[in-house]
């Protein structure tokens, strides 16, 4: 009797508590951070809706190779190959460009021409020509950003693979992990009234090792003997540029000015906009930015309603602001989620510009700094 009561009264086993999305991305980043080299090979596919596909078409396919080691060494491959719908039929035209590091400098390339360029000395100075995932950050030496209300996503055709979920902007951001809290699929999923014209994008960590140790020089790499070292900064070549075609309705994109806070396009109703594509490790992106700050002066002793936003594309704000003062530039800087915006302005090369009229209709599109051809429709 004694025995039977004491089996009553004992506590049951407690259940462990679940452990939270914020505290599981808190462990993956750090586990990209603290990692020395990475090996891996993702493969990212873009899909987009268009009035000749149902319900998607994949127009864009990247296979990206890593095999890196902190602080300089290794190589990025970077393949894409990309739809354009020409005379009624997709046509896919092809890339090839990445990163070599030999210990010392990291080197962009462009298999396709031959040539390349002295990018940085670290893989945290060439950040903006990686992939634009928080892990890969963490691992280059960036400051990610931390994402806000974070919560779990489960999906079922996924067996008991568990999904960090979180919104930003125009898009649902959910890195999946596996039953061994190992990141193997990351999904941009849009959202919002914008969500019908904007491209979902699916991303498969086909094969993923960090490694907390390893021998630096052992990754080393050097450029190929028939390739040209050129001195300044290039856009690796591609297909021709298929921007988003003028007459098209733009699309409401969301994103952050440089204090956090909340911008979209369809704020900008009843103005003329220019929306200039750019990131700051591109030599003609800088050269263009003077002739950007000039309109912008002229234009303030104007009754013209046109604004200039500066879309940018992976640097630190901290950066840009540093450049910004410097430069004593006045255009109002924005930040897109990832490439979000660049994708659905179907931007591949930089600079890129747009003119979008009071009624939120393209009316210009060109990639680099076209002066003249940009004031003539102002």
């Amino acid at each position: 009797m004694l025995l039977a009561s004491a089996i009553l009264l004992a506590p049951l086993p407690q259940a462990e508590p679940e452990q939270s999305a914020e505290i599981a991305w808190q462990q993956m980043i750090a586990s990209f951070e603290q990692a020395e080299a990475l090996e891996a090979r993702i493969v990212m596919k873009v899909f987009l809706k268009t009035e000749n596909s149902e319900p998607e078409q994949m127009v864009q396919e990247s296979t990206i190779s890593f095999s890196t080691a902190k602080p300089a060494a290794g190589q990025v491959q970077m393949r894409t190959r990309i739809a354009s719908l020409e005379n009624d039929k997709w046509v896919w035209h092809e890339s090839w460009n990445g990163l070599i590091g030999d210990g010392k400098l990291i080197h962009l390339f462009d298999g396709l021409e031959r040539n390349a360029f002295t990018a940085g000395k670290d893989w945290a100075s060439v950040e903006s020509y990686l992939p634009n995932f928080e892990p890969l950050k963490a691992w280059a030496g960036t400051a990610p950003v931390t994402p806000e209300n974070m919560s779990w996503a489960d999906d079922l055709e996924r067996g008991n693979w568990r999904g960090i979920s979180f919104d930003r902007l125009s898009y649902r951001h959910v890195y999946w992990l596996d039953k061994n809290s190992k990141l193997r699929l990351q999904e941009m999923i849009p959202i919002g009234i914008a969500a019908p014209n904007m491209p979902r994008v699916l991303t498969d960590f086909a094969w993923l090792k960090l490694k907390v140790t390893a021998e630096s020089a052992s990754y080393a790499a050097k450029l190929p003997a028939n390739y040209k070292l050129v001195d300044a900064p290039f856009t690796p070549s591609s297909r021709p540029e298929e921007l988003l075609e003028v007459g098209a309705t733009a699309p409401d994109i969301g994103f952050r000015d440089l204090d956090g806070k909340t911008v979209r396009l369809a704020d900008f109703r009843g103005r003329t906009v220019l929306l200039n594509f750019w990131f700051l490790n591109n030599s003609e992106c800088q050269q263009q930015m003077p002739e950007l700050a000039k309109l912008q002066t002229e234009l303030e002793t104007t009754d013209k309603k046109v604004v200039i936003l500066c879309i940018n594309r992976g640097d630190q704000a901290a950066a840009i602001r540093k450049y910004w003062k410097k430069n004593n530039f006045s255009m109002q800087v924005l930040l897109q989620s990832g490439d979000s915006a660049a994708l659905a302005f179907r931007v591949s090369n930089y600079p890129a510009n747009f003119l979008i009229d009071p009624e939120g209709k393209i009316t210009y599109s060109n990639s680099g700094w076209n002066d003249a051809g940009i004031r003539s429709r102002l």
